[in-house]
């Protein structure tokens, strides 16, 4: 399966084949559901430890159950989201203002026409800004089916992707007043509206809360269904690699 689209920062390696994540080591990646903001997401995902941390530097890997996740939030909570989805908001500078993801890198092409093809198989509203950058938004359920079982599950980057996961982000650091709506990425209730503070740091805890770190020793493959669980990965100190592959089935 491609990464077109896909808005974590990671280079392909070979075909089908992409790291893990080329972020900054220090910076802890929130768990999630791969490409849950989009309609087209992998239903199963492998991770290879190609560099293993060394013992005591972090880069403890996480797993979450959705099913721990819903059991832990306010069914006010979900029931707001039921009702009006989740809107997906990105801003995608041209590579040369690139701070964090280009729409080059999230597209890989150089070509406008390449992208706009995709944003209108999407559905997606889409408009180019003066500077080159790209800014485009949708709106999605928060629950999804399991494609096998059938069971509604809780399946969203509300959080991940939340303008407050890249405020405190090293590569903004010196613009502490950036809007939300210019960074590469936020997410607002499906209606436009801001999702209150105390909503995002309630989810963001029953997602911790329900979450189990190990640490991925050199050679270990991790295999598992993408739409009933999230992974994520704390910051760092040295080496660390992972190699990433997906598919939709």
């Amino acid at each position: 399966m491609g990464y077109e689209g896909g808005l974590a920062v990671r280079q392909k390696v070979a075909t089908g084949v992409l790291t893990a994540s080329d972020d900054l080591a220090e910076v802890t990646i929130q768990p999630h559901n791969e490409m849950a903001y989009s309609e087209i997401f992998p239903h199963k995902l492998f991770f290879y430890c190609d560099i293993a941390p060394q013992p005591g530097c972090g880069g403890e890997s996480g797993l979450t159950h959705v099913r721990d996740i819903r059991a832990r939030l306010d069914p006010k909570v979900m029931e707001k989201f039921k009702k009006l989805g989740v809107k997906y908001h990105c801003y995608l500078p041209s590579k040369e203002n690139s701070l964090y993801k280009s729409w080059q890198e999230t597209f890989f092409t150089d070509d406008k026409s390449d992208v706009e093809k995709f944003m209108k198989k999407a559905d997606y509203e889409y408009q180019w800004q003066e500077d080159g950058a790209l800014s485009y938004a949708h709106v999605i359920p928060v629950f999804h089916k399991h494609p096998k079982t059938g069971e509604e599950v809780w399946f969203t980057h509300v959080t991940r992707h939340h303008g407050t996961n890249l405020s405190e982000h090293p590569k903004y650091a010196n613009d502490p007043d950036r809007p939300f709506l210019r960074y590469p990425y936020h997410t607002m209730y499906g209606d436009g509206t801001e999702i209150e503070p105390e909503v995002i740091q309630h989810i963001r805890d029953a997602i911790w809360q329900s979450t189990v770190g190990f640490q991925m020793q050199k050679t270990d493959v991790l295999v598992f269904d993408n739409v009933y669980v999230q992974h994520s990965r704390l910051g760092f100190k040295g080496q660390r690699k992972l190699l990433a592959a997906m598919t939709s089935d």
